[in-house]
């Protein structure tokens, strides 16, 4: 069965956390928007939306049902991951019900060390400068 994100009811003020159609919220989600000083502001934009929607689930039933149950859902497959690769799933088996946010999170930590990897690399494949006599 396909998966869609979810998506706050028309009638709440909430309607643009996760507007799929939007290519900026799906290049920012996936990594795919363009390097430079745009892309930090958008990735915090969208984990200030993420907690501005999982605050107004603990208000609106609706929203909260249905983050439980995609909190339930991600955590299950995060531990089936990780059981299926001999990982430690111990960062998503707390008591939290902040899946969501924390894989969020965890996605933006992994890109940083990922990016900083990619430099370190970079910066060992430099060749010494000609000595100039």
């Amino acid at each position: 069965s396909q998966r869609s994100a979810p998506r706050a009811s028309p009638s709440s003020g909430n309607r643009d956390f996760c507007d799929s159609a939007s290519p900026m919220s799906r290049e920012g989600w996936h990594g795919k928007s363009s390097k430079g000083s745009v892309e930090p502001l958008l990735g915090s934009r969208f984990t200030a939306k993420l907690r501005d929607f999982h605050k107004f689930a603990k208000v609106d039933a609706e929203s909260y049902k249905e983050l439980e149950h995609w909190n339930e859902m991600l955590k299950n497959d995060a531990i089936k991951f990780c059981q299926e690769n001999n990982f430690n799933s111990g960062f998503f088996e707390g008591s939290d019900s902040n899946t969501v946010v924390d894989a969020y999170e965890l996605k933006v930590r992994l890109e940083h060390i990922l990016e900083r990897i990619t430099l370190i690399s970079e910066a060992a494949n430099t060749e010494r400068p000609s000595a100039v006599t």
